[in-house]
C-alpha cells in the first residue's frame, strides 16, 4: 500500500487483517485489526516525516521495520480500546 500524498487509514472496527507488507505514506498510517488474530508486519512501513504509525491489534509480529523520521510509532491492544 502506498500514498504519495495524504494518509492511509484502515481504522474500521470490522477489519480482520493478517498481514501488512511494504507500505508508505506521506502522512500517517493507521491500522486497526479487530479480528483477534495475529497481524504480521513483514515489510518496511514508513510514514511521512513528523507523522505517525498507529497499529491497534491484540497479536502482533514485526519482521519488517516501522519508521517515521521525527514522528511517533504507537502500538495498542484492540480489546482495551475505550470505544470497544
Amino acid at each position: 500500500m502506498a500514498a504519495r500524498t495524504g494518509s492511509v487509514t484502515l481504522g474500521s472496527a470490522g477489519n480482520q487483517l493478517t498481514g501488512l507488507g511494504a507500505s508508505s505514506a506521506a502522512g500517517d498510517i493507521t491500522l486497526v485489526n479487530a479480528g483477534g488474530g495475529l497481524l504480521t508486519v513483514d515489510g518496511a512501513v514508513q510514514a511521512g516525516a513528523g507523522r505517525s504509525i498507529r497499529l491497534t491489534t491484540d497479536q502482533l509480529a514485526i519482521t519488517g521495520g516501522l519508521a517515521t523520521a521525527g514522528g511517533t510509532v504507537a502500538i495498542a491492544p484492540y480489546t482495551n480500546r475505550p470505544e470497544h
